[in-house]
């Protein structure tokens, strides 16, 4: 009687426990392995020319000016809504940068490494441009555009 009775309990569990199957459906710009990315409040957003938080990557650029280490994340939004991540990190005179497209379904899935040997600015009436230069590998130096 006792096994009876072990037997129902355990059946009920068995099907109490296969009815809580998380939903599995996923939106397909979306990587498993990255999403949700952890978002940061010292995040730099780039969402089609809306910065946000222009004020941490300005502190990164004059940081990198007056030599002083730091480190920041760009995250730049594609027209698409996907994300590409810019680790950039200050020291010794290097920016050493990691450009992550990973999640970005319609550009190849890859991380860059580069190192960097100056980040410059340059102002005009209408936008201020940031940009690497001196970097190892050949890649888009222009790194972020502020509209004023």
């Amino acid at each position: 009687m006792v096994i009876k009775k072990l037997y129902v309990v355990l059946f009920f569990i068995i099907i109490i426990y296969g009815c809580d199957v998380p939903n599995q459906s996923q939106d397909i710009n979306m990587d498993p392995d990255i999403f949700p990315y952890p978002q940061l409040l010292e995040d730099i957003n780039d969402k089609q020319g809306e910065i946000e938080n222009k004020e941490r990557f300005e502190k990164f650029y004059n940081n990198v000016q007056q030599n002083k280490t730091d480190r920041i994340r760009l995250v730049r939004y594609t027209h698409e809504g996907n994300l590409v991540f810019y680790y950039l990190e200050y020291q010794n005179e290097i920016i050493d940068l990691t450009i992550d497209t990973r999640s970005n379904i319609y550009e190849q899935k890859s991380l860059i490494q580069t190192n960097c040997n100056s980040l410059k600015k340059v102002q005009t009436t209408i936008s201020e441009k940031y940009s690497l230069e001196g970097c190892d590998q050949p890649i888009d130096n222009n790194l972020l555009i502020i509209e004023k």
